[in-house]
């Protein structure tokens, strides 16, 4: 193998490590944003639940027509 066959190789393999190294940081922190997004979905997903049962207990042993009087119309 000639001498500069050898120097385009390492060159290569340079920049390839620089590019995995580039890749892997961007993976982690992909995944810091991802566990983040995680936690804010559960932590929403947690008050919409607790929101419908709260709602539910203040409508239990209404009627139907009852419960239409506490609602808002869409266009309000």
């Amino acid at each position: 193998m000639t001498e500069e066959k050898l120097n385009a190789i390492e060159e290569a393999l340079a920049h390839q490590e620089v590019q995995i190294e580039t890749l892997s940081k961007m993976a982690a922190q992909q995944f810091d944003v991802i566990d983040v997004l995680k936690r804010k979905v559960d932590a929403l997903q947690r008050k919409i639940e607790r929101l419908s049962e709260d709602e539910l207990a203040e409508n239990d042993g209404l009627s139907s027509i009852e419960q239409s009087l506490h609602e808002k119309p869409p266009h309000y």
